[in-house]
């Protein structure tokens, strides 16, 4: 009998009274491996990870305390408790299936919310738990909607919604989880840079700023200021801004000033002014954030379709 026969096999007697699981189980090993043909990561591994990674999830606590090997382990399952079936699972592939392979390994000990520096294949899984096909809930179809958009911001909301749902039940996230998050959103706010200065870019605008506001500003991350010479430049920016946003999974929630000499686009954690350079000169918003962080436009890519 092949790993993947025995595999299934145990599967089907482990949750012979649990249909919906066993359901949940093959959409995280189809979603895993259609992930890993996309990022060319081996399939079978992910798909072995996908089938594995929730064998133990209806077993005792206690029988799941006994698999778990290392002292560590053991203490930070007691401090986050979704842990348990991941960590014992992965300590008995072997045990229960013949795998020794540290990939497999890892991916099934860290699919709950992966771990800093994780492998892709590890990421793989970890968001193919999240959002498979038979989950419902809107915030994982909102996932799912951009998992092949924009992959890096639907792991991002996956760390987001699960830390908020944590808040609103009085529960808190490990800091490992807040620091996964706080990772993941630098990374997609740095993707969202680069789509709306290459937007910028492609109607010429010029002198273009971005100012890093976190810590001076309470309702956005970064702001981008341009100049523009035309009204007809001014439209384009918006246009394209939107355009490209929404193909990147990203979103503009309302723009203001069109026609006036000063533009402003909202795009959440990013906001953007785009002036004449009239009203540039005589707003002087730049002088307002001359303290603050800039972000070099020549370390993204801008080259947007």
């Amino acid at each position: 009998m092949t790993v993947l026969s025995n595999i299934k096999e145990k599967l089907k007697e482990e949750f012979k009274d649990d249909n919906k699981r066993l359901i949940h189980i093959y959409g995280v090993a189809s979603m895993a491996k259609k992930l890993a043909m996309k990022f060319n990561i081996d399939e079978d591994k992910a798909y072995i990870a996908g089938l594995c990674h929730d064998y133990y999830k209806n077993r005792s606590l206690e029988f799941l305390k006994s698999k778990i090997k290392s002292p560590e382990d053991l203490k930070k399952c007691e401090e986050v408790e979704a842990l348990y079936h991941a960590y014992a699972i992965a300590d008995s592939l072997e045990e229960e299936f013949g795998i020794s392979d540290l990939e497999i390994y890892e991916a099934v000990k860290y699919h709950v919310f992966g771990k800093k520096g994780m492998n892709k294949l590890t990421e793989i899984v970890m968001i193919s738990d999240y959002c498979e096909l038979s989950r419902t809930y809107e915030t994982c179809i909102k996932c799912r909607n951009i998992l092949y958009i924009n992959y890096d911001l639907a792991v991002y909301y996956s760390y987001y919604y699960v830390n908020s749902f944590l808040k609103r039940k009085g529960y808190h996230a490990c800091l490992e989880q807040i620091q996964l998050e706080e990772e993941y959103k630098e990374k997609i706010e740095m993707n969202l840079l680069e789509v709306i200065v290459g937007s910028l870019e492609k109607v010429r605008a010029t002198s273009i700023n971005i100012y890093d506001v976190k810590l001076t500003n309470p309702l956005t991350d970064y702001l981008v200021v341009a100049s523009v010479q035309t009204d007809r430049q001014a439209e384009g920016a918006v246009t394209y801004i939107k355009e490209n946003a929404l193909k990147n999974g990203f979103d503009v929630r309302q723009v203001e000033g069109k026609n006036g000499g000063w533009t402003l686009i909202d795009c959440r954690d990013v906001i953007v002014h785009v002036f004449s350079e009239d009203e540039r000169c005589h707003y002087k918003l730049d002088s307002l954030y001359l303290d603050c962080p800039q972000v070099d436009i020549n370390t993204l890519n801008t080259n947007i379709e």
